[in-house]
């Protein structure tokens, strides 16, 4: 540890925030940033903000198509009281609406903080993607006549639903429970699915639709209720492999997910119907194996591959 005294010849001429890069000789830099005040008069700058979003489901965060109330502290750095400030704010997200933008602060006295207490407001798009930083500036004065420019930054919360796994049920019915959809079989089809996000998604649905060839679905539109951030649901779908489907056959499945205010994600998965029922084995370093492959593509076959014979 240690200190420095900088001194600048000419003087600073304004006001505002700076860069303090600090750096040594095969170190990585430090960088910081420093208010630059004036010796003498108020100095205004932002400390920190509180939300209140009684109006949704008044968990103190910014979630999506929530109305929220915003305290926004300002104090005051400098070595005179700061008189009738007035702050006003701004911003160019595209995922809120503002709705009041400007606060008399009245005096704020040196080393004072205060806050206008739910004195901003802003609506959140239910658009907004999860953990996006919403940035507002601040723009304040005061009768000294001196402008003072800062900015803070309030995240936004929403549901960020996705497919996670499925697994067959195969043990009621003609099912011979194996774990696998095998040719002219009827199952359950337990698919699972999980909201990464940090905010909660309501009344969530998912439509499973297969690509036409060989495999019905019986019910394929499912509900999965309200799910909370983290919640991993499952629902069952009825499937059924025609009984001609040729075995190894890789079946695609579409799960179109959707949840109130707009929420919607699109994902896609495949199981093999029945047994792989081809092996190729690649001795020697050749091009053989992938030609091979490319042409069970087009028959949509699937194959195990192996550098070496299989002992059984």
């Amino acid at each position: 540890g240690g200190s420095a005294t900088l001194v600048f010849y000419p003087g600073l001429d304004s006001i505002g925030d700076a860069n303090l890069v600090v750096i040594a000789y095969n170190h990585i830099p430090s960088i910081d940033t420093i208010p630059i005040i004036s010796s003498n008069g108020p100095y205004i700058s932002y400390a920190y903000n509180t939300l209140n979003d009684s109006l949704g489901n008044n968990n103190q965060m910014a979630d999506y198509t929530e109305d929220i109330l915003l305290t926004a502290f300002l104090t005051n750095n400098g070595t005179e009281n700061a008189v009738d400030v007035i702050a006003n704010i701004s911003t160019s997200s595209p995922y809120l609406t503002l709705t009041d933008t400007t606060e008399n602060y009245g005096t704020i006295a040196v080393d004072d903080t205060v806050g206008i207490y739910n004195g901003y407001r802003f609506t959140l798009a239910d658009s907004v993607p999860d953990m996006t930083p919403l940035v507002f500036s601040m723009v304040a004065q005061d009768t000294s006549g001196q402008t003072y420019n800062m900015m803070f930054t309030v995240t936004a919360h929403a549901p960020n639903l996705q497919y996670l796994s499925y697994k067959v049920i195969d043990t009621t019915g003609n099912g011979n429970g194996n774990g696998k959809l095998d040719p002219g079989e009827t199952a359950g089809l337990n698919v699972y699915l999980v909201n990464a996000g940090s905010s909660e998604a309501y009344n969530v649905t998912g439509l499973l639709s297969g690509d036409g060839n060989w495999i019905s679905i019986a019910n394929s539109n499912m509900n999965y209720g309200n799910m909370a951030a983290g919640d991993t649901t499952m629902a069952t779908y009825t499937i059924t492999a025609d009984g001609d489907t040729p075995l190894g056959y890789d079946a695609w499945f579409t799960m179109n997910i959707n949840a109130d205010y707009g929420i919607s994600a699109t994902d896609q998965f495949s199981m093999v119907v029945g047994q792989r029922p081809i092996m190729i084995v690649k001795l020697a370093p050749t091009l053989s194996k992938d030609s091979l492959m490319a042409c069970l593509d087009e028959l949509s076959i699937s194959a195990d591959t192996s550098g070496q014979i299989p002992t059984n």
